[in-house]
C-alpha cells in the first residue's frame, strides 16, 4: 500500500490522529487510513466501497442515517 497524502481537514474522532489516503498496490483502490491508539493501530477502509454504499444507500430502508455533527 502506498501513501498518497495526509487528508488535512478530515477528522478522526478519538485522539485526533491523522487520516491518510493510500492506494492499494494490488487492487488499485483508494484506501482511507485512520490512525488511533497514538499511532500504534489503524483502521483501513476502502473508499470505493464507501462511495458505492453512499450511492445505493443503506441496504435496509428501515435504517435511518443520522447527522452526527
Amino acid at each position: 500500500m502506498s501513501k498518497i497524502c495526509e487528508m488535512t481537514g478530515v477528522r478522526e474522532y478519538g485522539d485526533g490522529a491523522p487520516v491518510e489516503l493510500h492506494i492499494d498496490d494490488i487492487s488499485g483502490h483508494l484506501i482511507v487510513v485512520a490512525f488511533n491508539e497514538a499511532g500504534h493501530s489503524a483502521t483501513y477502509v476502502d473508499l470505493n466501497d464507501i462511495i458505492e454504499w453512499a450511492k445505493r444507500g443503506p441496504p435496509d430502508p428501515s435504517i435511518v442515517v443520522q447527522d452526527v455533527s
